[in-house]
């Protein structure tokens, strides 16, 4: 349950940030999506998960800023990008924070 909740959450947070990007209004969508994000990182993102969905993120977000030079002559391509990779970056907030915590508090020498 926990799995299809968190994958429905994230798919949510996508749509947010597409709907959010067509409005263009970065302020206020800006923190919605952020906290929507840490919501999603801190909720459905497990130990096991964090690995993959940091790589991946970090793809997201560095494919979507080169994109976004692209995407500059398109305001709502690049505004929705923009969206996107809030949300995304949120989301991987807290499961860095944890992995790096977990990673300090392991005992390997």
């Amino acid at each position: 349950m926990r799995y299809t909740a968190g994958r429905w959450a994230f798919i949510i947070g996508l749509i947010v940030a597409v709907i959010a990007g067509l409005f263009q209004d970065p302020m206020l969508w800006g923190w919605i999506l952020g906290i929507l994000g840490l919501f999603v990182g801190l909720w459905n993102i497990t130990e096991s998960e964090a690995q993959p969905f940091l790589v991946g993120a970090i793809a997201l977000i560095v494919d979507g800023t080169g994109l976004l030079t692209v995407f500059g002559s398109i305001s709502l391509l690049e505004s929705i990008m923009k969206s996107i990779i809030v949300f995304v970056s949120g989301a991987a907030l807290p499961v860095v924070f944890r992995v790096l915590f977990e990673t300090m508090q392991s005992d390997r020498h």
